[in-house]
C-alpha cells in the first residue's frame, strides 16, 4: 500500500497559504532554522519580521503550527504552549485517535455511535488545550 505523504516544502507552502488566508496578509514567514520534525510531520515557527525569531506579543496569526504529513492537517493553538508541550498534546491526541480506530473494531455498539462519542471526547481535549485546525473546519476558537 502506498501512502501519499507531504514533503516538507509542500507543508511549508500549505502553512503560509492557510495562515495568510485565515489571518490576513501579514508578511508571515517560517523560521526555517527552528523547524522540528517528528514522525507525524513538522512543527513550524512563524514570524512576521525579517528575523528568524518567532513573533512575540499580540498578533493575528499563530506563532507555532503543526502539519501532519499523512493527513495534511494544520493545527495551531490559542494557548502559548512550549514547543514540547504543543507536540506532546498533539501526539497524545493522535494516539487516542489511533487507539479508538483499533478499539472500534472490537466494540458491540454501532460504529457510528462509537465514532461520534470518541470524536467528541478527542475534540473536547483539543479545545481544552487550545488546539484548532487551520483550513477546513476550525473548531475551538
Amino acid at each position: 500500500m502506498i501512502i501519499d505523504m507531504l514533503r516538507k516544502i509542500e507543508a511549508e507552502q500549505m502553512v503560509l497559504a492557510a495562515v495568510r488566508s485565515s489571518h490576513g496578509e501579514d508578511p508571515i514567514r517560517i523560521a526555517a532554522d527552528r523547524t522540528i520534525e517528528r514522525a507525524f510531520g513538522w512543527l513550524f515557527f512563524l514570524t512576521s519580521s525579517a528575523t528568524a525569531a518567532p513573533a512575540r506579543g499580540p498578533s493575528n496569526f499563530p506563532r507555532q503550527v503543526i502539519v501532519n504529513r499523512y493527513s495534511s492537517q494544520i493545527v495551531a493553538s490559542t494557548i502559548e504552549h512550549t514547543p514540547e508541550q504543543f507536540m506532546d498534546i498533539y501526539e497524545e491526541l493522535l494516539a487516542q485517535h489511533e487507539a479508538h480506530e483499533d478499539d472500534r473494531r472490537l466494540t458491540t455498539s454501532t460504529a457510528a455511535e462509537w465514532k461520534q462519542w470518541w470524536e467528541r471526547r478527542v475534540a473536547r481535549r483539543a479545545v481544552q488545550s487550545g488546539l484548532y485546525q487551520i483550513g477546513g473546519k476550525e473548531k475551538g476558537r
